[in-house]
């Protein structure tokens, strides 16, 4: 799978999909703060919108590794925010495709930078109720159908698949599936630690700690780490140990 032209079509997206849709609207409503807003490639896998203060430039970047990382499968796209939104608030009508996933990414890095202009981020308040509220107006207005149709014209995008095709068999869990103690296996991210590069796509067994309003935390002993260490996942990323 060509990971760089992926992420450079994503960036060809923004240019001609979400650039000229929102050309108007921006320049009705912030006029008064004169910006720029660019696009790139990053090699990594971080994936952002970041302002740059010392002359109003706005960039979203796309990291290469963040298409590699999405693309290995179903279950291991689910551990990121983008794919836990998806799966929990139910945008893209909760189908947690490749291509959806992607287009999803976009609208969330789009999202930020509509919410930074309105002055809703702050530094301990990033993903808060403006940001969704954001979110959920671009959907509103049909930037995932008008994404989608550049998606599947284009030719790097229009047949994208997830590396590992198969298809959970969690969707339809809930937390009332679990009880507190139940062992369970998922597949997660263990942070740099201890001289060790931060590792990707870990398959951990552990134990559901507790049952929270919409999310189960459980946790696993890690050879990196002293401590136990606990992940807050989705029901539908979870797997029942028998």
């Amino acid at each position: 799978m060509k990971y760089k032209a992926i992420a450079q079509a994503m960036v060809g997206a923004c240019h001609d999909v979400l650039q000229p849709r929102y050309k108007e609207y921006i320049l009705a409503n912030h006029d008064d703060y004169p910006h720029t807003l660019t696009f790139k490639v990053g090699r990594g896998m971080k994936t952002y919108h970041v302002r740059k203060r010392e002359d109003n430039r706005h960039i979203i970047t796309f990291g290469i590794k963040m298409v590699e990382c999405k693309s290995k499968s179903q279950r291991y796209a689910s551990t990121w925010l983008t794919a836990k939104e998806i799966l929990n608030k139910g945008y893209v009508n909760a189908d947690l495709t490749f291509a959806n996933l992607l287009i999803h990414t976009i609208v969330h890095e789009y999202s930020h930078y509509r919410q930074v202009l309105e002055g809703k981020r702050f530094a301990r308040s990033v993903h808060n109720h403006h940001f969704y509220k954001v979110m959920d107006g671009l959907y509103s207005d049909g930037l995932y159908e008008a994404l989608l149709d550049y998606f599947q014209s284009h030719p790097d995008l229009k047949a994208l698949s997830y590396e590992d095709d198969s298809v959970f068999d969690t969707l339809n869990q809930t937390k009332n599936d679990f009880r507190v103690g139940d062992t369970v296996a998922f597949t997660g991210r263990i942070s740099a630690a201890r001289g060790f590069p931060a590792q990707f796509g870990v398959q951990l067994e552990g134990e559901v700690a507790r049952i929270n309003q919409k999310t189960l935390t459980v946790k696993t002993k890690c050879p990196l780490s002293f401590r136990p260490l606990k992940y807050r996942l989705l029901p539908q990323t979870i797997t029942i140990k028998d």
